[in-house]
């Protein structure tokens, strides 16, 4: 008896989406959103600042982790990230002394607009990140995005 002919048909190989998020991604990604709005716009004056201004000069810290001790994508974002997180370190790092030897009369936030200095603390922030994720593209543009060996 004749056994039956299979025929394999092999379906084309889909190109891998480059956005896709889990589910836990979106919740962590949406509870950031929530918590830097509250910050910048909900939390009381007294409160948002210094949070805001322990972020700001954090940020070199957590950067040189990465750069230290992260993979290849990690170090990527750090090396892009390293030298804009240094110099509003610097920045702020100067203004808190000056502040601090002038008594503090220096550090009172503005009360006629003081959203305008919460920004202005969240730029010291967004633009260390931008300047990651800005390195990030161009490493993997140019290298691959990270996959196979290590550069490192």
């Amino acid at each position: 008896m004749e056994e039956p002919i299979e025929q394999h048909q092999q379906k084309p190989a889909r190109r891998a989406s480059r956005f896709q998020f889990s589910l836990r991604g979106l919740l962590w990604l949406t509870v950031g959103v929530a918590v830097l709005c509250s910050v910048v716009f909900a939390m009381p004056d007294w409160a948002a600042v210094p949070l805001m201004l322990l972020s700001t000069l954090a940020l070199p810290g957590v950067v040189v982790v990465l750069l230290t001790h992260g993979g290849p994508n990690q170090r990527a974002f750090a090396i892009g990230a390293i030298f804009p997180a240094c110099a509003i370190f610097a920045i702020g790092a100067f203004g808190l002394m000056a502040a601090f030897s002038g008594g503090m009369s220096s550090l009172a936030v503005d009360s006629e607009n003081p959203l305008a200095f919460r920004l202005l603390l969240l730029g010291g922030l967004v633009v260390p990140i931008l300047c990651g994720l800005l390195s990030l593209g161009v490493d993997r543009a140019i290298g691959g995005g990270g996959r196979g060996k290590r550069r490192w």
